[in-house]
């Protein structure tokens, strides 16, 4: 991602002409101008092992870094792990009865 601003002002006070809106028309002008540009490079990663079709183990990880902050510590990483039990698949012979939620 890369974001860029650009940002452009005139202001001006002391109308020398009234009701007549311009910059050129003050007896005092202030103009301003400036540019800012940043970014965030990520990488993301996912695997999943599973076991028996019933057993799932996920584990993500996102690393950003990012262009504002100095070199040494502008990486953060975003990691997670998950897991999963599938009751259904892996207890065929349950009674029709049973509600799991």
């Amino acid at each position: 991602m890369v974001s860029k601003t650009e940002h452009v002002a005139a202001n001006g006070s002391d109308f020398k002409i009234p009701f007549l809106a311009s910059v050129n028309n003050t007896g005092s002008q202030f103009f301003e101008y400036s540019y800012n540009a940043w970014g965030i490079n990520s990488i993301f990663g996912s695997a999943e092992i599973s076991y028996g079709r019933y057993l799932y183990l996920t584990g993500t990880a996102r690393n950003d870094w990012f262009s504002v902050l100095k070199q040494a510590n502008n990486s953060v990483l975003y990691p997670s792990v998950g897991l999963s039990f599938v009751f259904t698949d892996a207890f065929k012979n349950l009674p029709q009865s049973i509600k799991l939620w």
